[in-house]
């Protein structure tokens, strides 16, 4: 009894951690520290081109656009394209929006060890990194890209051991 109780109180935690996660946003000071993009691309990519949009956009003087964690990912990616590959970010932006819908049905721990496969610009699709096939198109790792946000959000990462080893309740 007292374990049944003890595991749904755990699942209960792991619930609102992740509902806490979904909601966290980042202000554009935050996302420009985070991606290591400049205002001005920042500002060109999210409101005057409107390739990768704030997931709360400024409505009146005092208000900012907000960005969630998924969006601040999307914007490391494009920024990885344009910067690595010499990518016009235009053409990668159907692509990116796709990637975020799959990253906004992903949970941000489950993203450990994922990589992201670019059949085309246009096409994104999420996978393991211990995916045997040999694929053709643009592979980029998701971890390099967690961190950053795991260490802002005081988070653990995979490498990470836990304080407290875990042990058999009997």
């Amino acid at each position: 009894m007292i374990i049944v109780l003890l595991i749904l109180t755990l699942l209960t935690c792991i619930r609102a951690i992740v509902a806490a996660i979904k909601m966290m946003m980042f202000q554009a000071a935050d996302v420009i520290d985070l991606t290591g993009l400049t205002p001005n691309q920042l500002r060109d990519w999210s409101i005057r081109r409107n390739l990768i949009s704030p997931d709360v956009t400024p409505s009146g003087p005092g208000r900012h656009a907000l960005y969630s964690w998924q969006t601040v990912i999307i914007l490391r990616l494009l920024r990885e394209v344009h910067v690595k590959f010499a990518a016009e970010v235009g053409a990668w932006s159907r692509g990116m929006t796709k990637l975020r819908e799959h990253l906004q049905a992903a949970s941000f721990p489950g993203l450990w060890g994922t990589i992201v496969h670019f059949e085309s610009p246009e096409q994104a699709v999420l996978m393991s990194s211990r995916h045997g096939e040999i694929l053709s198109g643009l592979v980029l790792p998701l971890d390099p890209h967690l961190r950053p946000l795991a260490m802002k959000l005081s988070l653990s990462t995979p490498d990470q051991q836990t304080l407290f080893p875990a042990l058999a309740v009997t």
